[in-house]
């Protein structure tokens, strides 16, 4: 998180940085500056998180599910199996299991529903039930589940994948970009004493911040949002 809250701030002092670099005016810098503080701490922050909670919380589901899938088909009851599983499980889920011991295991496991918002986890939970019901083989009863899961798992991975590859191209882009307005900047001299005293030429700078601003919010409209069965439809 604190990671995270550094990067919020840190583009945005870079491109007021830039902004006054390519213009020597404070008002563009702080126009600039505010204008990018605004967006990445109301809007591209609250994106980000809520993005970062999904892959998170999908991550342990997947994560819980195979792990008590197998414990149980070793160890054959419910109960054995989630004393097992919780072994493994992540703090955030572990937290979800304090102040319900008084509940018997399968209401735990109902009680994950709220923390684990995904279509894998209910059907997790159907096959549970019938297991518990009528007995049988835990791994023939949870073939169509785990595939799903894994095709779920699978698809995620992707697109953290292609997010990477896309927000990589996006910065190395936009750091190019500037680069040359501060080169031009300082290789044009003359011609920046000119250019540098008319209005229009401050708002293009500011133009250019907002323009690589409207390029980001664009990605991460694109590579924030995940179409994981349940999730989006519960929150």
């Amino acid at each position: 998180m604190r990671n995270a809250m550094l990067f919020y701030i840190i583009v945005p002092l870079f491109f007021g940085a830039i902004s006054y670099i390519a213009s020597e005016n404070f008002i563009v810098m702080g126009v600039t500056l505010t204008i990018s503080l605004v967006y990445f701490l109301l809007f591209f922050m609250k994106r980000h998180q809520k993005y970062k909670i999904s892959v998170s919380r999908f991550k342990s589901c997947y994560t819980f599910i195979n792990s008590f899938i197998i414990s149980l088909s070793i160890k054959l009851t419910i109960s054995a199996a989630l004393e097992s599983t919780l072994i493994s499980i992540d703090s955030g889920a572990k937290g979800e299991f304090e102040g319900i011991g008084h509940l018997s295991d399968n209401e735990k496991l109902d009680y994950l529903k709220k923390y684990y918002r995904f279509h894998i986890y209910e059907l997790f939970l159907n096959i549970v039930h019938i297991y518990d019901e009528r007995g049988g083989n835990i791994l023939d009863l949870s073939t169509y589940l785990l595939n799903e899961s894994r095709n779920q798992h699978e698809y995620l991975i992707r697109c953290e994948s292609m997010g990477v590859k896309k927000w990589i191209e996006l910065s190395v882009l936009w750091f190019l970009s500037l680069a040359i307005m501060v080169i031009l900047r300082f290789a044009l001299s003359q011609f920046f004493s000119l250019i540098s005293k008319q209005l229009v030429y401050h708002i293009s700078i500011i133009g250019v911040f907002v323009l690589a601003l409207v390029s980001i919010e664009v990605l991460a409209r694109k590579s924030f949002s995940l179409e994981l069965k349940g999730w989006g439809n519960k929150r």
